[in-house]
């Protein structure tokens, strides 16, 4: 039995977990899915949706991730891009909508070690923040490429 388990790891039967994480204060909210397990040489999504308590009303909603988690990656895209790169974090403004709005990042784990960092969304006029803290910890299954 024990020899089928680097078999199922290699052809990856043991999955990366993806993970749903909210939270929301009175003026928006934010959802993060992502994978907390990620594999080293392999690409990963993080999907950000953000949406304003009062819609289209409550004008746009801006997200904020921070630096300290994306750059222990490469990064391979960012939907849509950035509308401001600071120095602590990268800033999204999603258009005013009823539905909220998404970001699509697809990143490759390059570094061991832990990821952390925040998605922080508020509106534009300011208001309660809605923070979703992420870790994710990569794997040295895969190390293969690049060897």
């Amino acid at each position: 039995m024990f020899s089928v388990l680097p078999i199922l790891a290699i052809f990856d039967r043991f999955g990366t977990d993806e993970t749903r994480l909210t939270a929301s204060s009175d003026d928006v909210s934010v959802a993060v899915e992502y994978s907390p397990r990620v594999r080293y040489g392999l690409p990963t999504q993080v999907r950000i949706e953000a949406r304003a308590a009062g819609g289209r009303d409550a004008g746009p909603v801006t997200v904020r991730v921070e630096r300290e988690f994306i750059d222990r990656f490469a990064q391979l895209s960012l939907l849509p891009e950035p509308t401001e790169m600071e120095a602590c974090s990268y800033t999204f403004v999603l258009p005013a909508s009823d539905v909220g709005g998404a970001i699509l990042i697809e990143l490759e784990p390059e570094q061991y070690g832990p990821a952390r960092g925040s998605v922080i969304a508020s509106t534009a006029g300011g208001g309660a923040e809605a923070k979703v803290e992420l870790s994710a910890s990569r794997r040295a299954l895969g190390r293969l490429r690049g060897s």
